[in-house]
């Protein structure tokens, strides 16, 4: 996979956000094995979330390829916006959630992979190189 020291320097930050990506998912599932799948529509959004996280991860380990780092981008993008979302108007029929340490953390982990993955991928897209 990696062929040249350019691809080094342009895969690594993209191994940095599949690991992050992993991270983030692995909170969102984490946060929807302890919520009511019924009442609560962000449970859903949350294990939804935290499923396309590990397949992007998952299928970028296999093959490295433009859709995944799409996927993870998208995953990453949603998971800030369900954060600010949840925390500042609230789910529909529920309240906004108080923000805490650890969901500003995942907030800013997923805003930096979606940036360290957009970037990547760009760098890779400009030198040609995206038919992995």
């Amino acid at each position: 996979m990696i062929r040249h020291r350019t691809h080094l320097r342009d895969a690594l930050p993209a191994w940095v956000a599949t690991a992050g990506i992993v991270i983030v998912s692995a909170a969102h599932l984490a946060a929807a094995s302890t919520g009511d799948l019924v009442r609560d529509p962000v449970v859903l959004i949350a294990l939804a979330l935290g499923l396309g996280g590990l397949l992007a991860a998952l299928r970028f380990a296999a093959a490295g390829c433009f859709e995944s780092r799409l996927a993870m981008i998208l995953v990453a993008a949603a998971s800030v916006v369900l954060a600010l979302l949840t925390h500042t108007i609230g789910a529909p029929g529920t309240p906004a959630l108080r923000w805490s340490a650890i969901d500003v953390a995942l907030l800013l982990l997923a805003a930096c992979l979606a940036a360290v993955t957009w970037r990547a991928t760009a760098s890779m897209a400009a030198a040609g190189d995206c038919s992995r």
